[in-house]
């Protein structure tokens, strides 16, 4: 008998498969950030690793998705929004988080702790055109494809079905999610953990708001990286 014959084993079956990618995911970037210095250098064993810390989750995730019965299409990565309507909705979106984070968030972030987050293994980018390029290719794979693919496509559906599937179900999926997206982020500090935090549970709610779709989240992700990377290369 399938393991997904019913609606208890499917939900223990979702909730296995989420947890278990969501852990190996915070496990991998806990161990690979410490060794990951300077990020600019292409075909180097830290840009290597930088990739795995994703590539490894997503292909489980992948391997996952067959007995879990799923696509990529029932994340959102499918064709429900117009393209004009989804850049029209990623670009009010990246704005409106960008405003928020600056003039409301994060003043309020650095009242709890003053220190700037730890971006040491970013720094090369500034003034290094080459080494720009290189870290907006990385982020854009990485970070917008990558992870939005994982925590909101993957793993927040998958919880959500664990956890029931309704309305509550999908609240307590984003704020799990969120704590666990922060905490990923640990190498950055406490102040680093509050930033990408809120920025994550900002980005879980967007995925409702906008219908759960996920090429809305993935170019909301990858504009907020190009703007932060961008600020770093031209300081």
């Amino acid at each position: 008998m399938n393991y997904l014959s019913s609606a208890g084993s499917s939900r223990f079956a979702r909730a296995i498969a989420s947890f278990g990618v969501l852990v190996l995911l915070l496990a991998f970037s806990w161990f690979a950030h410490p060794h990951i210095k300077d990020v600019t250098k292409p075909f180097t064993a830290q840009n290597g690793l930088a990739y795995l810390v994703i590539a490894i989750p997503l292909v489980v995730a992948i391997i996952a998705m067959r007995p879990l019965g799923r696509r990529w299409s029932d994340y959102g990565m499918n064709r429900a929004l117009p393209a004009w309507k989804v850049l029209l909705y990623a670009i009010a979106a990246f704005v409106g988080i960008m405003l928020l984070m600056q003039y409301v968030l994060v003043p309020v972030i650095y009242r709890i702790d003053a220190t700037p987050p730890d971006i040491s293994h970013l720094l090369a980018v500034r003034a290094n055109t080459v080494g720009y390029v290189v870290v907006l290719v990385g982020v854009w794979l990485t970070a917008a494809f990558g992870e939005e693919m994982l925590f909101r496509g993957f793993i927040m559906n998958e919880m959500a079905a664990a956890f029931g599937g309704g309305r509550t179900a999908w609240i307590s999926s984003a704020l799990v999610i969120g704590v666990f997206f922060a905490f990923g982020h640990a190498y950055q500090g406490l102040s680093g953990i509050l930033i990408t935090g809120s920025i994550g549970l900002l980005l879980n709610f967007l995925y409702l708001a906008v219908g759960r779709n996920l090429w809305v989240l993935i170019l909301v992700h990858g504009l907020i990286d190009t703007y932060s990377m961008t600020r770093i290369y031209l300081a």
